[in-house]
């Protein structure tokens, strides 16, 4: 990150630390990121930062790799491996647990899960890693 805002033409300077929660996957058709079968949907956020973070999700869990050249922000533009043919559907990050019974899974971040009445520790399939860039 710190190259591409060089290359932009900004200096920045940490002025304190936070914290990310992590983005998980949740489904109502699987009990198991590995039960994923062929040709499934995944619900993933629309906008740049949180899309390129699920898909990044996404390959951690190996089901898909992107070019590293996007570095944090990959879009499905990006993907350069999917095994298993997944589609991807990019909604309003809101919109994504009210979308779980026409997908097979969707990101979703921790805020907007419980904001829904999903538990992130007990209906999660799979958790961002706390590597996760």
């Amino acid at each position: 990150m710190e190259a591409q805002m060089k290359d932009r033409g900004f200096a920045l300077t940490v002025v304190g630390n936070s914290i990310t929660t992590p983005m998980g996957v949740y489904s109502d058709k699987v009990n198991d990121i590995a039960a994923l079968g062929e040709g499934a949907t995944f619900g993933i956020p629309n906008d740049p930062t949180n899309g390129g973070r699920a898909l990044l999700v996404l390959q951690e869990l190996g089901l898909i790799k992107v070019d590293p050249a996007a570095r944090l922000t990959p879009n499905v533009l990006d993907i350069t491996e999917n095994p298993k043919d997944v589609s991807f559907k990019e909604l309003d990050a809101a919109q994504l647990p009210r979308s779980l019974a026409d997908l097979t899974a969707a990101l979703i971040n921790t805020n907007y899960a419980i904001a829904s009445g999903l538990n992130p520790k007990e209906e999660s399939i799979a958790m961002e890693s706390a590597e996760n860039p």
